[in-house]
């Protein structure tokens, strides 16, 4: 809780988590045991130890809700501990002051934080003074320990200091790690009510005692809470009750329910480390009608408490994966302009795939709260800065982001691919994002780029520099000048510096590889609006995922042979040809067949017997003047379904054929990383 919109967010959700407990505990009082009845807090417990996540709900779009309207409140407060486009932080479930407060809303976190550390230090001062009253008390008679001593040895129970305090109205035991039981002074102790404080002893009730002050002092702002601490510390006398009522028979019962009218102890209610009987002397009838109508319950009923708890429990303490409709990140009117900014903020891009697709996204459709989603914090007041720009001076939707820089004619149409997303270290990553569009911008940025021979270039594509890290998600941030690319009749591919450029020579010739990635990112979403745009034969839907991964990794394989490096020992030849091929392991060699039919021209001949990649090669018919060189492609396709790189290989080999029959076998290996 970094600030008060964390806190006000955490009590927010810690309240309908008990109140959705006590609706629970009220349908199901009577069905079942006063064991499930404190056990089910629990969750509460738990619930109130787990920060917050922004990306999780559990009762509707609270998180996304809360980060609107700290949005709008902190707009030109300059607060240190939150601010205007800092989303909410669960962080740590205390409050940690660590710098001066400089706003209205820094000042309530301060207060905030003073109220946890106050209350605390008054806890604290209660059992102090309550363990000082007990070290001047007198040690209790000798008939009285001889009670205490038959009461443990009968219900095998461990025993403890005991004293006497005049003017207490009932015993009760105090200290975590010394208890002492206190006992009136000079007045007759049912043996019943010390059953019920030894009791407390054994189950732990003092640590516990404890732990709900503690946490009660986190929200020790909260009324609601507060009730709902103080049933927490009667469910827990209940369950003592219960307890005593299982050793005690007929009469006896009823006698012990007369009891509880005489143990009321106002003094020292709700002191931690204490059990003072009553929880303060509230909700005395409640315990009474529970004796009333106490009963033994059969132990299948254990099963149903804890698949109770369980079904409680899961959703109460992880949520659900928040879910925003599609229209949050297309908002109609500015008024919807700070629920989309804060959505943009909270539901950040989990992997390295959601983070490049949604950048992508957002300079096709102009979209800036997809862009905002894969930015880093500093930069979303200048995005919704420039977005206001285009609402109010030329009209656009309110969510309307100029792409510009080569994509001025860019559609939904458009194809992107990422390349070469190569790792550089400290979990910064960097690639190439290739976007094709229906024309390239001139040099005025009014009419189209043309070729030498003055033809409007049709096919175009546009390659951004982008850097890969982690900022709240991860975000994606341009790294170098865009380039314009004419990719008329080619494939972007072709136009795109390799990652992996590899080479061998042998007798015959030298043999060289360049490979080119290429990642896609897929996410057709059956809940999202249906416009989809085209990436080649893929179509993906205009709405974006923040878990997205990688659908398939292209390796696009560039190979040449050029026998003027050697010397051909041979005579005349009739026709050569190459392929290469990718070995299963690095340490098995690809076996390929020892002769192949030569032709003019290219394509999978067919000269391979084993390896995990065949890929095409080439094949020429030898006529005078050839200049001795051979060019193939080729390409596999990886399906990871993850967000990791793709592991290129390290080497390659390549057969080279001569008049139809197997020559050499040429190693590749790589030479620029």
């Amino acid at each position: 809780m970094g600030s008060i919109w964390g806190v006000l967010l955490q009590t927010a959700t810690v309240s309908l988590i008990a109140g959705l407990l006590l609706i629970v505990k009220w349908v199901m009082a009577d069905k079942l045991s006063p064991k499930w009845q404190y056990g089910v807090w629990s969750v509460l417990a738990l619930r109130i130890l787990i920060p917050v996540r922004m990306d999780r709900e559990i009762f509707g779009s609270l998180p996304l809700w809360t980060e609107t309207i700290k949005g709008r409140v902190e707009y030109g407060l300059n607060s240190v501990y939150s601010g205007e486009y800092v989303p909410i932080s669960g962080g740590t479930v205390v409050p940690l002051i660590t710098k001066v407060p400089v706003s209205v809303t820094d000042w309530l976190y301060v207060i905030y934080g003073a109220g946890v550390v106050f209350t605390l230090l008054r806890y604290g001062y209660l059992y102090w003074r309550m363990r000082s009253l007990l070290r001047k008390s007198e040690t209790v008679s000798a008939e009285m320990k001889a009670v205490i001593r038959e009461i443990c040895r009968k219900h095998k129970l461990s025993s403890c200091t005991a004293v006497a305090v005049r003017g207490l109205p009932s015993p009760f035991i105090s200290g975590v790690l010394h208890p002492v039981l206190a006992v009136p002074a000079g007045e007759p102790v049912d043996e019943k009510v010390i059953l019920h404080e030894l009791l407390h002893l054994r189950t732990g009730d003092l640590v516990q005692s404890v732990f709900w002050c503690v946490l009660k002092s986190l929200h020790w702002f909260n009324p609601f809470l507060r009730y709902v601490f103080d049933w927490i510390g009667n469910d827990m006398e209940s369950l003592c009750d219960y307890r005593v009522l299982e050793r005690l028979e007929g009469e006896e019962r009823r006698q012990y329910g007369e009891l509880l009218l005489q143990m009321v102890n106002e003094r020292f209610a709700r002191v931690p480390g204490t059990t003072a009987v009553s929880n303060g002397g509230k909700h005395i009838a409640r315990r009474i009608e529970a004796i009333v109508r106490f009963k033994k319950y059969p132990q299948g009923m254990m099963i149903v408490a804890l698949c109770s708890v369980v079904i409680l429990l899961i959703p109460s303490l992880v949520g659900f994966a928040a879910s925003y409709e599609g229209e949050n990140y297309r908002p109609s009117g500015e008024l919807d302009m700070p629920e989309a900014m804060a959505m943009a903020r909270i539901n950040r891009c989990t992997t390295k795939a959601a983070a490049l697709d949604t950048y992508a996204k957002g300079l096709i459709f102009e979209n800036g709260i997809y862009v905002a989603m894969a930015s880093p914090m500093d930069r979303h007041a200048e995005l919704e800065t420039q977005m206001r720009h285009y609402r109010e001076v030329y009209g656009w939707v309110a969510y309307h982001l100029e792409a510009s820089d080569g994509l001025e004619y860019v559609d939904a149409l458009s194809q992107y691919r990422v390349y070469n997303l190569t790792d550089c270290g400290d979990g910064v990553y960097e690639a190439l994002l290739g976007i094709e569009v229906r024309r390239l911008p001139d040099e005025s940025g009014n009419g189209y780029l043309k070729d030498e021979e003055g033809n409007v270039i049709e096919e175009g594509a546009v390659l951004i520099p982008v850097r890969l890290r982690q900022d709240n998600g991860w975000i994606v941030e341009e790294c170098g000048e865009r380039q314009l690319i004419d990719i008329s009749g080619k494939s972007l591919w072709e136009m795109v510096p390799p990652v992996v450029v590899m080479a061998g020579k042998g007798e015959t010739g030298a043999v060289s590889v360049t490979v080119t990635v290429a990642y896609n990112v897929t996410n057709i979403m059956p809940e999202s609006p249906k416009t989809t745009i085209t990436i080649g034969t893929k179509n993906l839907q205009n709405a974006v995922d923040a878990d997205v991964q990688f659908d398939q990794v292209w390796e696009y394989h560039r190979m040449s042979y050029d026998s003027n490096v050697r010397t051909i020992e041979e005579g005349p030849f009739l026709g050569m040809a190459f392929c290469v091929a990718e070995p299963k392991t690095p340490e098995e060699r690809v076996v390929f067949s020892e002769t192949v039919s030569i032709v003019d021209g290219s394509g999978n001949l067919g000269m391979v017997e084993s390896g995990s990649h065949h890929y095409d090669g080439a094949s020429r018919t030898y006529i005078p003047g050839w200049s001795g060189w051979l060019y193939g492609a080729g390409g596999s396709t990886v399906v990871p379904g993850s967000d990791e790189l793709v592991k290129l290989p390290k080497e390659y080999q390549a057969a080279v054929y001569w008049d139809g029959v197997l020559k050499e076998i040429i190693d590749i290996e790589r030479e620029i990383e």
